[in-house]
């Protein structure tokens, strides 16, 4: 499963990295002081436990502090 995931943020976030074979991240200057970063990751995760993780909204505070928005 590939997952992409999406924030915005106005302190300006590391600059594009891949940070190692799995996850990748791209970072775009909305306007001054405003970035986007779009980051995906491949999860060896059965699809049905991946989705009940990134869909649990009263425990997503557990692994991401900025999500704004998911798709997929």
């Amino acid at each position: 499963m590939l997952i992409y995931l999406v924030s915005s943020c106005h302190t300006k976030p590391q600059k594009e990295t891949d940070v190692n074979k799995l996850e990748k991240q791209k970072v775009i200057e909305l306007e001054k002081n405003h970035w986007q970063t779009y980051t995906s990751i491949v999860i060896n995760a059965p699809l049905e436990e991946v989705w009940n993780t990134l869909t649990d909204w009263d425990n997503i505070s557990d692994w991401s502090s900025t999500l704004k928005n998911i798709e997929g």
